[in-house]
């Protein structure tokens, strides 16, 4: 029996468990594809993007003594729908990465004498799964860095920045310069966005102080070795990886 982790509550938490592992599943690549009269076979665009991936669950849901079905079906049904888009996933089966996903419904749940059930659960997952290792954060100093992606895939980091003045780092060919740098600022690629967090944790927009070129580019890790430049008066930056695979 293996458990599933859903927007930091164990499906242990709701009384279920997972019957057997689940399928390893790959998403499909996006391609345009055009035909051309008279050609042999057709075209093919890498769109450089992948689908949504599902992750299916065969569960058991078993009322503890002292508990009716319908109960533990209602507590079973909140967890699934405590998150209102995507949230983070996990299980025992795969120990080294997690998923962001949702669940979207519906949910039919089998009922075995009200003693429990039994469900199949699909969970609708953004394509890469996202290693545990990179959540790790790396300490970067002023002066040339090293930083070595364990996957082949391309990353999108999290990163604080902390110093005074105006400088830049530059990550391989991505330069991003910082016309005034506040202790604790945050860049945010995967959502192209910089802030930091007032006295009462509030969300302080800092996208007109900072450049990037090249233009409509954010910072983000190659897979393989990176060089990381940090200059000026920015004193040190600590990174959240994000590493990530398929």
């Amino acid at each position: 029996m293996g458990i599933v982790m859903f927007n930091g509550q164990s499906s242990k938490d709701v009384y279920a468990e997972v019957e057997e592992p689940p399928t390893y599943s790959v998403p499909k690549r996006n391609y345009n594809q055009t035909h051309i009269p008279g050609r042999n076979g057709d075209l093919i665009e890498d769109e450089g993007s992948y689908d949504n991936v599902d992750a299916t669950y065969k569960m058991s849901v078993v009322p503890p003594k002292g508990y009716t079905y319908s109960s533990v079906m209602s507590l079973f049904s909140s967890w699934l729908n405590s998150s209102s888009g995507y949230a983070r996933l996990e299980d025992t089966y795969d120990v080294e990465h997690y998923r962001i996903a949702s669940f979207e419904g519906p949910l039919d749940i089998s009922n075995v004498f009200e003693k429990g059930g039994k469900v199949e659960l699909k969970f609708s997952c953004q394509p890469f799964r996202f290693l545990k290792a990179g959540e790790e954060p790396i300490s970067l100093q002023n002066g040339e860095n090293v930083v070595v992606n364990p996957t082949s895939f391309k990353s999108k980091p999290f990163i604080y920045i902390s110093g005074s003045g105006s400088g830049y780092f530059k990550i391989n060919n991505i330069t991003v310069t910082i016309l005034r740098i506040y202790d604790g600022m945050i860049i945010d690629s995967d959502n192209y966005d910089c802030y930091k967090l007032g006295a009462n944790n509030n969300y302080v927009n800092l996208n007109n102080i900072i450049t990037v070129d090249p233009v409509d580019s954010f910072p983000e890790f190659n897979g393989g070795r990176n060089v990381v430049t940090v200059a000026g008066g920015i004193k040190d930056i600590v990174v959240i990886p994000r590493w990530c695979t398929l």
